[in-house]
């Protein structure tokens, strides 16, 4: 009977839940407020090398994310410039509204 037992095959489990999608607009205003954020945190990450806000602004520009009116993917995708790991990204995709993500997205490009 032991011999049996051993030879069942196991099974990954899981659950998945899907979140609903964040529709809202994302203001200029705090759009600009990230980028501060996640430049504090590039420049203070280079240390003791210097990189000047400008360099950074064509880091913005070669991903496409230099807009008057920037859409959720681009938080995404300044999450990910700034994440030190993928796994720092996934309590933005749990977020469920705008305010959420925002700040989780503060507290990723925060400098700590």
């Amino acid at each position: 009977m032991r011999k049996l037992e051993l030879k069942k095959k196991k099974y990954i489990q899981a659950e998945v839940e899907l979140i609903p999608e964040i529709d809202q607009n994302l203001s200029l205003v705090r759009w600009n407020a990230l980028i501060e954020l996640w430049k504090k945190k590039i420049i203070h990450q280079a240390l003791p090398q210097v990189v000047e806000s400008h360099a950074l602004d064509h880091v913005l520009e070669q991903y496409y994310l230099t807009s008057d009116s920037p859409t959720i993917d681009y938080i995404y995708s300044l999450a990910a410039l700034g994440a030190k790991d993928p796994n720092d990204l996934q309590p933005l995709l749990e977020a469920t509204t705008m305010e959420d993500l925002i700040e989780r997205t503060k507290e990723l490009l925060t400098v700590k």
